[in-house]
């Protein structure tokens, strides 16, 4: 995550104008228990569990993140001691991180499993200030095989870089534009992510999904899919005051649209001085965090049940009346209703997007509730109206207690 700095059942829509539009519908890959069910030591496949992971942070913090609402740390270190296990069981947090002997002797439940070197589809560092090639996908898949001989009841874990978005981004090096390993690498792992950050180097939000639809489609589908977001102004070179909470929960939201199964924050600040929990430390940055997290483990029970894909006559609908807003939406449906997450992916645009229900929803539904916002708005005649500024996100939720 660090070298790119240096070296430089789902329904998607994505709505361009009231005339014209473009959708995505994904195979559905497995929600959360029907998947990390198959590794009984790792991530829990309870429907109440979201993963929201923090990147190499020390385990003495453990338990601040925790308050924050963070649940599981990635990377933690090359060989966490004893010691430092003690203190993430303490704190109730979880860690994917090399498989040291006191990581192999530890007691159960604290190891969700190994995560793969960072970032291997990037230009590798030569030990002597320049770089060499990415490396050989048939390392990452022999050391995969080894790991599961150890211990096959827990996933491995494989993050890339921010190509997997930018296809031809020079950070690869000698690498670039090869995508095709990427069907190769993604089979020394069982869960995929990657990362990309939009408002540090200057991208729009829509980054983030790319790559994500590009890993699903890389590996056909078969593993869930987690990504990064920034959580802080990591280089000096974002806006002052950005990300804020806006940017970050857009950013989340964008990704959870695009069929996201879990995401971690990047929380080091290098410029003006190297804070490695800044997103903890910074008032700026915790505040935002732990609202939206808050959100995120709300919607838990929702984000892992079915989803509703586009080509499905129960899904919804969107039109934008207003040029320019561009919005995405996932679809969910449980036991108690439906839920609608959308957001706004256009930074400068506002406007409003009418929603077209489902025949079934729109025949005796009368309000769609705005989940975190305290609001309502009427549904008439199996459609409701509402106003979207730039970023903006919107969660609803129709009962069908009554239908």
């Amino acid at each position: 995550m660090l070298c790119v700095l240096l070296l430089s059942c789902l329904v998607v829509c994505d709505v361009v104008s009231s005339s014209s539009s473009s959708s995505s519908s994904y195979p559905h890959p497995g929600w959360n228990p029907s998947y990390y069910a198959r590794f009984p030591n790792g991530v829990p496949s309870s429907m109440d569990y979201f993963p929201i992971g923090v990147w190499l942070q020390n385990a003495s913090n453990a338990q601040g993140f925790k308050d924050i609402g963070i649940n599981l740390y990635i990377g933690q270190a090359i060989n966490p001691s004893s010691f430092e296990l003690q203190e993430l069981k303490n704190a109730g947090m979880p860690v994917f991180t090399t498989p040291s002997p006191d990581v192999l002797s530890f007691p159960s439940g604290v190891w969700y499993g190994p995560n793969q070197p960072d970032e291997p589809d990037d230009a590798q560092p030569d030990g002597k200030g320049g770089y060499g090639p990415c490396i050989d996908p048939n390392a990452i898949i022999a050391q995969y095989n080894a790991w599961k001989i150890i211990d096959n009841t827990r996933p491995v874990y494989l993050s890339f870089g921010p190509a997997v978005s930018i296809v031809n981004m020079t950070a690869r090096g000698v690498c670039t534009g090869k995508t095709s390993m990427y069907y190769y690498y993604q089979q020394g792992a069982d869960i995929l992510s990657y990362d990309i950050y939009p408002v540090n180097n200057h991208y729009p939000i829509t980054v983030i999904g790319d790559g994500i639809d590009n890993l699903y489609v890389w590996s056909n589908y078969s593993k869930p899919v987690w990504t990064w977001i920034e959580a802080v102004n990591f280089n000096g070179g974002a806006p002052a005051g950005h990300p804020n909470e806006q940017d970050i929960y857009a950013e989340v939201w964008h990704a959870l649209t695009h069929n996201l199964r879990g995401f971690g924050y990047f929380c080091h600040q290098f410029v003006p001085s190297f804070i490695e929990d800044a997103c903890l430390k910074l008032p700026l940055f915790s505040s935002a965090i732990t609202h939206i997290n808050a959100k995120v483990n709300a919607l838990a029970r929702a984000l892992n049940s079915p989803t509703i894909l586009q080509t499905d006559p129960n899904s919804i609908q969107v039109v934008s009346q207003t040029s320019g807003v561009l919005l995405d939406v996932l679809t969910k449906m449980n036991a108690t209703g439906y839920y609608f997450l959308t957001v706004n992916r256009n930074q400068n645009t506002a406007g409003s997007a009418t929603f077209k229900l489902p025949a079934h929803l729109a025949a005796n539904a009368t309000v769609a509730t705005v989940l975190f916002e305290g609001r309502t708005v009427p549904i008439e005649q199996g459609t409701f109206l509402d106003k979207f500024n730039s970023y903006d996100p919107h969660t609803y939720f129709i009962s069908t207690a009554e239908q």
